[in-house]
């Protein structure tokens, strides 16, 4: 649910998932994807703060590599 600008704060406690289902993604995997893109935000924004060399957009890909490391497959080794 998003509180109104007029109420003094602009920021949205929950996203809406309009913007992806607009481009065809289906609502529960729309919510999933909102729900791993404010994941990683929550991760890198400390990161990046305390990095003040490093652009946002590297913390955030470095984040997002951590995250694939931990739920991708590893590849097949051949023997």
């Amino acid at each position: 649910m998003a509180t109104s600008p007029a109420a003094g704060n602009c920021f949205h406690t929950q996203p809406h998932p309009a913007a992806p289902e607009r481009r065809g993604v289906e609502p529960g995997k729309a919510r999933f994807i909102i729900d791993v893109v404010l994941a990683i935000h929550r991760q890198t924004m400390p990161r990046w703060l305390a990095e003040p060399d490093t652009t946002l957009a590297q913390v955030m890909a470095q984040a997002a590599a951590e995250l694939r490391e931990v739920v991708a497959p590893p590849a097949p080794t051949i023997r």
